[in-house]
């Protein structure tokens, strides 16, 4: 049976901070917390804890900070569910929070029209939501509590600074691809104007998300079970 669930980058490398990011849901039709930058090692079933009161709500991107790690084969967990969702294109949600002012201002400085989404997506594909279920959550949760190493853990955390302890029920895990839109048909001219600012664009874009702009298997949004 599947042991311990590692979603694994090639690009985006360890967690950093939350950006600048409009703090609504992300993405808007999923029912998840944005984590950014999306990351690898993210473990449904598993703890973490975020430097933040506890909070049922989903609409604050997080930034995740492992609290215990276990293999839910060891806590009576025999397996996961995986469900497909619709690929989406990340620089909808960044153009509406107004993130996208300085790659915008880059579109206008050669002539062009329209905003960067115009051109570009910034795009997760291939897109999976892996979980388990609330029952199986709470029966590893219980067990792992008993564990003498993640109650002390547990406890440090709870007891000293008040920070959210999370277990992750699902976590939704993709593609993240950054490329000209396929559908539109550039001439040699404008094509010449998005190349001399494509550099420009793309440092705008991975500052806005504190991260790279491509990689595979990414945990990019979950599902949290509050646990404090």
């Amino acid at each position: 049976m599947i042991g311990r669930l590692a979603l694994i980058a090639t690009v985006l490398g360890s967690l950093a901070g939350c950006g600048h990011i409009d703090p609504g849901t992300f993405p808007p039709t999923i029912p998840g917390r944005l984590i950014l930058p999306p990351q690898d090692g993210v473990e449904v079933g598993s703890l973490y804890y975020v430097k933040e009161p506890p909070t049922e709500s989903l609409s604050r991107p997080a930034n995740l900070e492992p609290l215990c790690l276990f293999s839910l084969a060891d806590y009576g967990v025999s397996g996961f569910s995986r469900r497909r969702v619709a690929d989406f294109n990340i620089l909808d949600k960044l153009e509406a929070g107004g993130a996208l002012t300085g790659a915008n201002f880059a579109i206008a400085s050669v002539g062009l029209t329209g905003s960067v989404d115009n051109y570009y997506e910034l795009k997760l594909t291939n897109v999976e939501k892996v979980g388990i279920s609330r029952d199986d959550a709470q029966t590893a949760f219980q067990r792992l509590r008993a564990g003498p190493k993640c109650a002390s853990w547990f406890n440090n955390v709870n007891g000293g600074s008040n920070w959210a302890i999370y277990q992750i029920e699902s976590v939704y895990v993709g593609d993240l691809v950054f490329a000209r839109k396929a559908n539109r048909a550039f001439n040699a001219s404008v094509s010449a104007k998005l190349a001399a600012v494509e550099p420009t664009i793309e440092a705008n874009l991975k500052r806005e998300i504190n991260s790279g702009l491509s990689g595979k298997g990414l945990a990019f949004a979950f599902i949290p079970i509050r646990r404090n």
